[in-house]
């Protein structure tokens, strides 16, 4: 691997430095071993985790709303991801006015975002199936489980992205899976340009996608070798 990013060089166990073309400098890492989702507390109880997954989605799903409705969709949706209420009734709930104990949203609306947390509870558990995978063997290359990721960032994204873009987003999904780059910095290139080796994708498409990834990570708390 050639790069200009330090942050690409935490996976490395032996690092060349060039200049000029030649060889100025030879470092050798220490195998190490990461604690998945470690932008947060260790040890965290999955009830709590659960708890700031709920927190996440509902500033990202009911952006504009008040203060009261999000934390009313907060209380349901971490029933729903806590499976004490199923689908139908989390959909129920949402479409329910405000003044009779639901949240108020639109018919619509409650349907996208009741299938919407559907698909987030199913990404959960493709995580958990790509987890053991790497704690049996860290080097696999995850390419159909990337891709299916892949294709559920994007799902919402209206813009077309380019071959070059598809490469590099697989390649930070799969770098964030190993725990090379944490959730700001696959934001971060996610945004930036491709010039300077980024995806070039815009700071609100960046920050929904690391939003969205973000949420089928956050009860992972096993170590992978690197």
């Amino acid at each position: 691997m050639v790069t200009h990013e330090a942050w690409s060089l935490r996976d490395a166990q032996r690092i060349f430095y060039m200049k000029d073309g030649a060889i100025i400098k030879e470092e050798r890492q220490k195998i190490k071993t990461i604690p998945i989702s470690k932008h947060f507390q260790e040890f965290i109880p999955k009830a709590a985790v659960n708890e700031i997954t709920a927190q996440t989605l509902a500033g990202l799903l009911l952006r504009g709303y008040s203060t009261d409705e999000v934390k009313r969709f907060q209380f349901f949706l971490l029933q729903r991801l806590n499976n004490n209420i199923d689908s139908e009734i989390f959909k129920n709930v949402l479409d329910r006015s405000y003044k009779n104990g639901g949240v108020g949203l639109w018919k619509q609306k409650a349907k996208k975002i009741s299938y919407y947390v559907d698909e987030i509870v199913e990404r959960k558990k493709d995580v958990e199936i790509i987890y053991k995978e790497l704690e049996q063997n860290p080097e696999s290359p995850l390419r159909a489980e990337i891709e299916r990721m892949r294709i559920w960032l994007l799902e919402d994204y209206k813009g077309v992205i380019s071959q070059i873009q598809t490469i590099r987003l697989d390649e930070v999904i799969g770098e964030r899976l190993r725990l090379i780059i944490d959730s700001k910095q696959i934001q971060k290139i996610i945004n930036l340009p491709q010039n300077k080796f980024g995806i070039g994708l815009s700071l609100r498409a960046s920050q929904t996608m690391a939003e969205k990834l973000e949420s089928i990570l956050s009860n992972n708390n096993i170590e992978i070798a690197h």
